[in-house]
């Protein structure tokens, strides 16, 4: 167990953990702990945060702290994820192309809003959020986002040849979904009660408009998509978080 974790955590994250292994097992092993590698991360964004506050950053200056520590963490993968599907997906081309362009190490137009976007949201909707709203956020972003990507490779089929993300998809199987959902959504119910897990429902039903779109695009899905899945499915959390603290506030 402590072994898939490892790994889990890093194939998500630049932290020296669980790299020894590239088996399939080994990577299905590692796709059921993905929901508490996120939530691994969101307790340590969580920390920083509760360090900016104690020395004294303001919440927007803290917002902004917290989201590229993020972005540090996971060494901006999911953000190069977002980048290059937004200029393939942008770009007015079709199929092969449209992979083409995603291929391509450059960054485009399309691709620096998305990136920019992104983090202007999230840096937005965590300052947001007060002390107790914003941790359950953090956690449930980091959390969600991570397990959105095991169900999305378990329906959609890879758009590419080879990849990356091809021996991950091949790794899926019903089990690793099921155990994966399981873990899911006991950690969401455990930060957030019932709201937590309507939340994963929700979280599920992004990712499968997401990966419709981009089957339509691409004819399925691939490393990138995965990557930008993640960033999609954060900036829905917090939105979702957002918008859920705002209704309760007396008028």
């Amino acid at each position: 167990m402590f072994k898939g974790f490892l790994g889990a955590l890093g194939f998500l994250s630049i932290l020296p953990a669980g790299r020894d292994s590239r088996a399939s097992d080994s990577l299905s092993r590692s796709m059921i702990f993905f929901p508490l590698a996120g939530l691994f991360l969101g307790g340590v964004l969580c920390g920083l945060d509760k360090l900016f506050f104690l020395c004294g950053f303001p919440a927007l200056l803290s917002a902004a702290a917290v989201t590229l520590a993020l972005a540090f963490l996971t060494g901006g993968m999911h953000l190069d994820g977002l980048a290059d599907t937004a200029d393939g997906f942008f770009s007015g081309k079709s199929g092969p192309d449209i992979l083409a362009v995603m291929r391509d190490p450059h960054i485009g137009s399309m691709g620096t809003i998305a990136l920019a976007g992104d983090l202007l949201l999230k840096t937005a909707l965590l300052s947001a959020l007060d002390g107790r709203s914003r941790s359950a956020a953090l956690l449930l972003m980091c959390l969600l986002s991570r397990w959105s990507v095991v169900p999305a490779m378990a329906f959609f089929s890879y758009a590419r040849v080879e990849g990356k993300a091809k021996a991950f998809i091949s790794s899926v199987s019903r089990s690793t979904v099921y155990l994966s959902t399981v873990v899911a959504l006991f950690l969401s119910g455990v930060v957030l009660g019932g709201e937590g897990i309507i939340l994963s429902a929700a979280v599920f039903g992004v990712t499968f408009l997401f990966g419709s779109w981009s089957s339509r695009k691409i004819g399925g899905i691939t490393g990138d998509t995965l990557g930008a899945n993640i960033e999609i499915s954060e900036l829905f959390v917090l939105s979702a978080v957002c918008l859920a603290e705002s209704r309760s506030l007396p008028v």
